[in-house]
């Protein structure tokens, strides 16, 4: 928040002065983990300067009046915003954020608006003809510190003062990093990608055939770009549009058709179409297809399908499979045995185990761990920061009236609950495990009326006939919880069991207590 307030507080001020917006476009180019949202980055430019934020292909880029690069390191929790005006020199912006995209959207618009009007020194200028104090060539260095204008432009007050110092702990305010330039460079109104560079100026080989380089038909000239590419060992070639099938091969930038390798494939760019391989399929950008491979798969992100032993990528808009998934941010399904996610919104995870930080999606398996767990969670045992894990005490007709002790996992949406019993019956003695899943119908956070709606089975390990071991439980429950830590119900609904002579079916009536 002192980002933002600093930010905030510098467009204030260079607005008091009521200079003409220049109307004239800005060309914003996104790096890094933030390519993903270019076009909501460029909406919110274009709100802060009142003005339009293209691409750097836009046909209005070439009337630009300078070129914006943001740059975001979700790792090292850094935004970096540089601006470099069709005249002048560059000048840049460095703040430490947290990976919350609003807040990084709206501290790059702040600090882009900051730097585009070139605010700090508009003020200290605007303050040093005015003869205010406190405006040295030591004080002005300091953007932290700007001088208010003086009451000679019509303000009310009959001093000037200085805008106090923010503290922003363990967040590096932003500061202004001239760097000299001998002559000024027009914008670029082009991608700036460096493996576009490169295939701009690759030559081109209709056909690359590849032993283990050297040993290769592009020896001459390893970073070609080609249509086929065949290795034994292994190729190197800059640019595929066509395919790319071998044993093991690296394309520098993008691959455009099928990178088929029966070991490793890797690309240093984007991959639209097919990326598959034996052990390791790595790819540096966005996959637009399918990446696979028996072993494990890597991307920045994934537009299509990633399906792999253990499959890694930044952000999935589509479908991750595997025996073990990682991925930070997933808008599709992410299924396998262990699912690990730091944000799932509007998507699915599914397994035995899903692990998360904010899982705001439809999550199905038996153990389910967030920090934050606000959408349907269809599990077992389901542990969350926001949740709740409570004792329970319950008596069945199933088991006899007999009591059964166990553990609630209570969530906004849904629970998980295991229990075990003693049942004494007419000439037998069981012990009953029970486990059921539930619904809120109504879930009251304060003292009220709760409603919910379970199902699950319960397993006599004692029952001497054998098709009665597992029974299947239904349940409608009612009741009313006192406190925030106390609540009574009671239930009717029925229990089933298959049997070969004849299935069984009886009611249950149930009541207990959640602590």
């Amino acid at each position: 928040m002192a980002v933002l307030a600093t930010a905030f507080a510098l467009a204030c001020g260079v607005r008091a002065f009521g200079a003409e917006p220049d109307a004239r476009p800005v060309i914003v180019i996104v790096e890094g983990d933030a390519g993903a949202w270019s076009s909501e980055l460029r909406a919110a430019i274009a709100r802060e300067l009142h003005t339009e934020a293209v691409a750097p292909d836009d046909p209005k880029a070439r009337d630009a009046r300078g070129t914006v690069t943001l740059s975001l390191s979700t790792a090292n929790e850094e935004l970096v915003v540089r601006y470099r005006p069709v005249q002048g020199s560059e000048i840049s912006r460095r703040v430490r954020v947290p990976e919350d995209r609003p807040r990084v959207v709206r501290a790059s618009a702040l600090l882009t608006g900051n730097l585009v009007r070139n605010e700090a020194e508009e003020i200290l200028a605007a303050a040093r003809r005015r003869g205010a104090p406190g405006t040295d060539a030591a004080s002005s260095s300091d953007p932290n510190t700007l001088p208010l204008p003086s009451p000679a432009e019509g303000a009310e007050t009959a001093s000037t003062a200085e805008v106090p110092k923010t503290e922003v702990p363990k967040t590096e305010v932003p500061k202004t990093e001239e760097k000299a330039a001998s002559q000024p460079e027009p914008p670029k109104a082009r991608d700036e990608r460096p493996c576009l560079k490169l295939r701009a100026s690759a030559p081109f080989h209709p056909i690359v055939f590849s032993v283990f380089p050297p040993i290769a038909t592009n020896f001459r000239a390893p970073k070609t770009r080609t249509p086929l590419a065949l290795n034994l060992l292994y190729s190197d070639v800059g640019h595929i549009q066509g395919a790319d099938i071998g044993l093991a091969s690296h394309v520098d930038c993008d691959v455009q058709g099928a990178q088929v390798q029966l070991a490793v494939a890797d690309t240093g760019g984007n991959v639209k179409g097919v990326q598959i391989a034996g052990a390791w399929a790595s790819t540096r950008e966005t996959v637009m297809g399918l990446q696979g491979a028996i072993g494990a798969t890597r991307a920045m992100r994934i537009e299509g399908a990633q399906v792999a032993l253990v499959g890694a990528a930044g952000d999935v808009r589509g479908v991750q499979l595997g025996l073990v998934t990682y991925a930070r941010s997933v808008e599709g399904v992410q299924a396998g045995f262990v699912n690990i996610a730091s944000n799932v919104d509007g998507g699915v995870q599914l397994g035995l185990v899903n692990v998360g930080r904010k899982l705001k999606g439809v999550n199905i398996g038996l153990v389910t761990i967030a920090e934050e767990l606000d959408g349907p969670s269809f599990s077992l045992i389901q542990i969350a920061k926001n949740g709740y894990v409570r004792p329970i005490v319950w008596a069945g007709s199933s088991t006899y009236l007999n009591v059964n002790v166990g553990v609630r996992f209570d969530t906004r949406w849904t629970y998980g609950q295991v229990s075990i019993g003693y049942v004494e019956g007419s000439g037998f003695d069981d012990v009953a495990q029970s486990n059921l899943f539930g619904v809120h119908v109504l879930k009251p956070d304060e003292p009220g009326f709760l409603m919910d709606f379970e199902i699950g089975n319960q397993f006599r390990t004692g029952q001497n006939d054998e098709e009665d071991k597992n029974r299947g439980l239904v349940h409608a429950i009612a009741g009313w919880r006192i406190a925030k830590r106390l609540a009574f119900f009671a239930g009717m609904g029925i229990v089933y069991s298959q049997r070969k002579k004849d299935d069984f079916v009886g009611p249950d009536v149930i009541a207990g207590a959640i602590f």
